[in-house]
């Protein structure tokens, strides 16, 4: 009995770590910080979550000018999608709300 306990405890606990972790990509959503990375002429819109991870997003024109203004804001991002590009994760960008107050 003390045996099916211990694994049943066990088993919580992995459960529960391993959706703790990937909260961010459960709900398909980052907070953070607007900035440009990378050198000229090579820069890309990014944003610098509050662990210090970096996500390089892809998204359309309109907003990438949008998001460019507004470099150092507070944004949650919504995406669709990830994937590895050059080292880099790329997120690809659905919706971006401010956090900022004017």
């Amino acid at each position: 009995m003390k045996k099916l306990l211990f694994v049943a405890l066990v088993i919580s606990v992995f459960y529960l770590t391993a959706c703790c972790s990937c909260d961010a990509q459960a709900n398909n959503t980052v907070k953070g910080r607007i900035a440009v990375v990378g050198n000229e002429p090579f820069t890309r819109l990014a944003i610098i979550v509050d662990d210090s991870k970096v996500y390089v997003l892809d998204c359309g024109e309109e907003l990438k000018k949008e998001l460019l203004k507004k470099q150092g804001w507070q944004y949650a991002i919504q995406f669709s999608g990830s994937r590895k590009e050059l080292g880099s994760d790329v997120i690809t960008v659905e919706k971006a709300v401010p956090l900022d107050e004017e």
